[in-house]
């Protein structure tokens, strides 16, 4: 399953295991919840959606990478007490049988031995800490890496994904475990779990998808560069290629990473080089596409005026570029114009209490309830109509900017709120986020 594929059915699963019956009683016996276990190639965003999910849900969430954990963090550290325990008769072999058959009951004699018990382990402490720190009984333990421990730590994680417990001392009642790991051809120290292991999990096989990727880096706000990069190719999302030096990569946790370097290269006015692509993205021909493609984006955001087309003031001269354009620079032409418009919204989408459609009439923006800066949003996104249609038509572009605008979720909800007289008169173009990819070939073979 795909990475949205793999949140939805994690999410899911986390709901029934903390939800109860009319009796009190969980809906799956805690014994029988078993612990989650997403598998998949690095990169892909396994951690991500496990923490995107404990935010969405409330839960608190205790996070361990088992490659740091030792047996002692684990089981915790042995001590030495005394115990009693009944004798066992070493002396007198038969004794104790004998002592055994008769009727009459007869005090058996004890003696104290000293025995090793040991502390709690910091993993169950920390899921204490996480209850008491939240105020709340459920929430999540995640063990990354989970099939990458160590021989000597192997029998204790083993038993705890049966039992839930680290020596003594049990995972509360209500706290999932959700493990993560890469298969063997990823990772050198990753070890293959036995079938009797496999059938205690929950194994969600997690592949890459560039389209999941990509809707997830719109709801991030990657940058813009990154963005159309991605839409333009899309295989570049996720590669892994074998070389002599190595593996050659680039992963959905490289781009994310890379676009907030760029963002921060960008505000310090530092030069973007292909060295500090290579820096995230170590296969070095996608490194150096993206590389090339950033330069074209940044010299086409110093290509247009982009103010004057959102203000609606700009001359032939720049109609005619755009519709001369060819297929890389419309498409980020239409993601710049995009981002744009997000700026513009989502602190007003932020403040929104109630989103009331009827609070964008020409009545009420009479009586002054829409605010200003909505008011500007408003023009702004209807001179992003006015111009797409204006150079190229009711055409595939103007479908791509509309479909962007209805998937993406600051801009869905602006509308729903404020309102779009273009959006409603253009809304028979509106088509699902599954036809981007049709959207893009059909914009690519167009005529220039």
């Amino acid at each position: 399953m795909n990475i949205k594929s793999a949140k939805k059915e994690l999410k899911n699963t986390i709901s029934i295991y903390i939800d109860t019956l009319p009796s009190g009683l969980p809906l799956i016996p805690y014994e029988k919840q078993r612990p989650i276990f997403l598998l998949g190639a690095p990169g892909i965003g396994k951690t991500a959606i496990v923490h995107e999910v404990a935010r969405e849900m409330s839960l608190p969430l205790v996070s361990y990478s088992m490659t740091h954990l030792t047996r002692q963090s684990a089981v915790g550290l042995p001590y030495i007490m005394e115990q009693e325990y009944g004798s066992l008769c070493t002396r007198e072999p038969c004794a104790f049988a004998e002592a055994q058959n008769e009727k009459s009951a007869m005090p058996i004699e004890t003696e104290k031995t000293r025995v090793t018990r040991y502390t709690m382990g910091e993993v169950i402490a920390a899921v204490y800490d996480a209850m008491e720190k939240s105020g709340q009984k459920k929430g999540i333990l995640f063990l990354d890496e989970i099939n990458c421990i160590s021989e000597t730590l192997l029998p204790t994680v083993l038993q705890f994904l049966q039992y839930k417990t680290f020596a003594n001392y049990p995972l509360p009642e209500g706290w999932v475990i959700v493990t993560a790991g890469n298969p063997k051809e990823y990772n050198r120290s990753a070890r293959d779990f036995d079938v009797a292991t496999l059938d205690r999990l929950k194994v969600l096989s997690v592949t890459e998808d560039s389209t999941s990727f990509i809707e997830y880096a719109r709801e991030r706000k990657l940058h813009g560069a990154v963005l159309s990069f991605l839409e333009i190719n899309p295989s570049y999302s996720y590669s892994l290629k074998k070389t002599a030096e190595g593996y050659a990569y680039a992963t959905p946790r490289g781009w994310e990473d890379l676009s907030l370097f760029l963002k921060a290269y960008e505000l310090k006015g530092y030069e973007v080089s292909v060295e500090l692509v290579l820096e995230y993205i170590s296969d070095s021909e996608i490194a150096g596409r993206f590389a090339v493609y950033y330069a074209l984006y940044q010299k086409m955001q110093a290509s247009y005026p982009f103010g004057d087309i959102l203000s609606e003031s700009y001359d032939d001269s720049v109609k005619e570029k755009a519709q001369n354009a060819p297929f890389d620079e419309r498409l980020s032409m239409l993601e710049y114009l995009h981002e744009l418009l997000i700026q513009d919204m989502e602190p007003l989408v932020d403040n929104m209490v109630d989103i009331n459609p009827k609070s964008a009439t020409a009545e009420n923006q009479e009586s002054g309830l829409i605010d200003m800066r909505a008011e500007n949003a408003r023009k702004r996104l209807e001179a992003s109509f006015h111009f797409i249609e204006d150079v190229w038509g009711e055409d595939q572009e103007l479908v791509y900017h509309i479909t962007l605008l209805t998937a993406d979720s600051i801009s869905a909800h602006f509308i729903a709120g404020y309102g779009s007289p273009a959006y409603s008169r253009l809304s028979h173009l509106i088509r699902p986020t599954e036809t981007r990819d049709e959207l893009k070939r059909i914009l690519k073979q167009s005529p220039i």
